[in-house]
């Protein structure tokens, strides 16, 4: 583990010193080393199915799946790489085919075990569908439909987006927010659930031509901006509104994808830069911290992944250069990520999330 380990760190080292870590514009003859050893962690049919933290028994992640997806599309188009081609549509042929694990007639994914997400002691069951787990799923499948032009991808991510329109509060005549999960007792406003549905609706408004979509995702938009916190570090957002816990890292990046969906897609005047500026505030030194000003210690790794992902998806390459170092220390083997500093367990959830990162920014 100590030599894979070493190796790594002359990989990252080697592409500090030469910049050979970013973004290729056109096609290129292979992914970077980084990513080519984290996409062999699990061939695409089983790339959602392991453990998770708070899980002892093996299940299958739809998260997984829709970020190992969304990966494996990047790959293909800067590769035109037939085997990335494959794993996208393999994975998303999962999402698929699972599209309706709660029995109740409509598409949507959610966690496979029962979870208390509002911490109120109100258990939602397995199989609930969640916004951020549709939101991600939706989007892979929005990626393969763009990389593939095969309707069956498109079909289910709409009608995924007709069901969760109906979890929706409206505030007043110009602006709402989508809920947590379809579960009463979720009906709260939290802004990376907010944020990422808002931005795969108005892509998918664009695709499809949903002038619903578009109002939906724009109703959002609004109630994000007259909830968002501006100060010295940047523009940000509390995880759950009315509330004074900020998101950590990954909730944080979540939040700032939607918005660049949204500026992609709508006629929304947003300081992205500013939003951008707050995540380059995780950074610290060598490490990369859960939070901002709050409880201190080093971020999960999707929020050091995901955080990476976005920051080169807005073309901020050279920040997301600096968190470099700091996911080194989260690798127990070549291509194996832990979801914090020494651990030796891999989490598809959490691993693919590195993944992306690793596929968008060229490591």
């Amino acid at each position: 583990m100590l030599q894979g380990l070493a190796l790594a760190g002359l990989v990252i080292i080697s592409m500090l010193a030469t910049g050979c870590g970013r973004r290729s514009s056109g096609t290129v003859d292979s992914m970077g080393p980084l990513f080519e050893a984290a996409f062999d962690y699990s061939p695409a049919s089983s790339a959602g199915v392991g453990l998770d933290p708070s899980q002892s028994s093996v299940n299958q992640y739809p998260m997984a799946f829709a970020v190992y997806t969304s990966s494996a599309v990047i790959a293909a188009r800067r590769t035109e790489n037939d085997s990335y081609r494959d794993a996208a549509t393999i994975a998303a042929d999962w999402l698929v085919d699972n599209s309706d694990l709660n029995n109740d007639g409509l598409a949507g994914w959610g966690l496979p075990f029962a979870w208390d997400a509002s911490q109120d002691g109100s258990t939602n069951p397995a199989h609930t569908v969640y916004g951020i787990t549709t939101a991600l799923a939706v989007k892979a499948l929005l990626d393969v439909y763009d990389l593939t032009e095969t309707r069956q991808y498109l079909d289910v991510a709409e009608e995924a987006l007709d069901a969760y329109s109906d979890y929706y509060t409206p505030v007043d005549n110009r602006r709402g927010y989508v809920w947590y999960s379809q579960r009463p007792e979720d009906a709260n406003p939290f802004p990376n659930v907010i944020s990422m549905l808002a931005g795969v609706y108005a892509r998918a408004a664009d695709t499809l031509d949903r002038e619903d979509y578009k109002e939906l995702a724009m109703s959002c938009a609004q109630y994000l901006m007259d909830c968002s916190i501006d100060d010295t570090r940047g523009l940000y957002w509390p995880y759950r509104v009315g509330r004074s816990k900020p998101n950590d890292a990954v909730h944080a990046a979540y939040v700032v994808e939607g918005l660049l969906e949204l500026s992609a897609h709508c006629e929304i005047a947003w300081d992205v830069d500013s939003a951008l500026d707050y995540l380059e505030q995780y950074q610290d030194d060598e490490t990369l911290n859960r939070f901002v000003g709050y409880v201190p210690g080093p971020a999960r790794s999707w929020g050091i992944g995901y955080l990476m992902y976005v920051l080169c998806l807005a073309g901020r390459c050279d920040a997301a250069e600096e968190s470099l170092l700091a996911l080194s220390t989260y690798e127990f083997s070549p291509g194996k990520y832990g979801h914090t500093p020494g651990d030796d367990i891999l989490f598809p959830r959490f691993h693919t999330h590195v993944l992306i990162a690793l596929a968008e920014c060229g490591f």
